[in-house]
């Protein structure tokens, strides 16, 4: 009897064919996991009026969550952000209009008698791509607190505007209490 003392030499094809499985499961995982991504997306086109980074809620939504009606004049330069990070839910909105159409937005959301004060800059950290964020810019402000009877949350209200041409701009944030 003649005994092997070299150990058993591995099939070549067995590391090949462990290579092509592991191939395989990868890419039938990134393909279950761009229809899952893709699922989440589909029925929810993206609005161009939101900001990059926005979350997943469009603008109509937005406004009924914080309370707030936008009048028709201002719904061709809109844009908003919902900004989500643990316990902090903000809305920004953004739209240039006709003084009449900012007093229209004023008005409808109960805000048109606020005191208003003078400002240089925002008077709330926005860090939003094309708003101002920080200057010598002066800007008309004022803050107000809706409290919406069908609804037991406040909402705070800030407001930023730069009346400083024909077309007036409106820069605002909105948080719940």
């Amino acid at each position: 009897m003649s005994a092997n003392l070299l150990p058993p030499v591995a099939d070549p094809r067995h590391g090949r064919r462990r290579g092509v499985i592991i191939l395989i499961a990868g890419v039938l995982l990134a393909g279950i996991l761009s229809l899952v991504a893709w699922n989440a997306v589909r029925d929810r086109p993206h609005d161009p009026r939101a900001y990059t980074g926005s979350q997943s809620q469009s603008l109509d939504e937005m406004l009924q969550t914080y309370q707030l009606i936008l009048p028709r004049c201002a719904t061709d330069t809109v844009r908003y952000l919902q900004y989500v990070q643990g316990t902090t839910d903000s809305f920004y909105l953004y739209f240039q209009g006709e003084r009449q159409c900012v007093d229209e937005f004023l008005d409808v959301n109960s805000m048109a008698d606020e005191e208003t004060f003078q400002t240089t800059g925002l008077p709330f950290d926005a860090g939003i791509e094309g708003w101002p964020q920080a200057g010598a810019k002066q800007y008309t402000a004022l803050h107000h607190t809706l409290d919406p009877p069908d609804s037991s949350s406040l909402v705070a209200v800030d407001i930023a505007l730069d009346l400083a041409d024909a077309e007036v701009e409106l820069y605002l944030r909105a948080g719940i209490l």
